[in-house]
């Protein structure tokens, strides 16, 4: 399944097409590290207008400097948070690259040795676009779920105890 959402989110990118809104993220607990990484796509154009309007009027990613990573970085970390067993997970900015018209952002955790419930905030672009989905896909001991936020419901948790 996370194939093929990954592979509807690049036709819709070389189709050019545009007409609705959506990023995807992969959380992925590592075994052997204990830290979660995260991979998410987002559209390039939706992210620069996101932070455009917090007063950023000139900000694009076309030659994205350390200014333009700051405020990328701030931005994400206020509308992507993730709490493991009720405690605030610290995500650790790893970079991001710029892919034709898409985004795609890293990060990483410190180490989380279980995982009884995960809870994932994703307000991603919601300010921005009332019709916003943002999939979140987390793959923990061999098991995946996938999740649905949207502006009216952002926080889902999902319980692992029984993995």
């Amino acid at each position: 399944m996370l194939f093929l959402l990954s592979r509807v989110f690049s036709l819709i990118l070389i189709s050019g097409l545009h007409a609705f809104h959506v990023s995807v993220s992969e959380v992925y607990h590592n075994p052997e590290t204990k830290s979660l990484e995260i991979s998410m796509k987002l559209f390039r154009d939706d992210m620069e207008l996101a932070i455009q309007n917090q007063g950023h009027a000139e900000f694009t990613l076309e030659n994205a400097a350390d200014q333009e990573e700051a405020l990328l970085k701030t931005y994400i970390r206020e509308h992507y948070k993730i709490s493991a067993n009720g405690n605030k997970v610290d995500l650790n900015w790893v970079g991001f690259e710029v892919k034709w018209d898409y985004l795609q952002c890293y990060l990483e955790s410190k180490k989380i040795e279980k995982i009884s419930i995960i809870e994932f905030d994703n307000a991603l672009l919601t300010e921005v676009f009332d019709d916003q989905i943002n999939l979140v896909h987390f793959q923990y001991k061999d098991e995946m779920k996938s999740l649905k936020a949207t502006k009216d419901n952002s926080k889902q948790d999902i319980d692992t105890s029984g993995w």
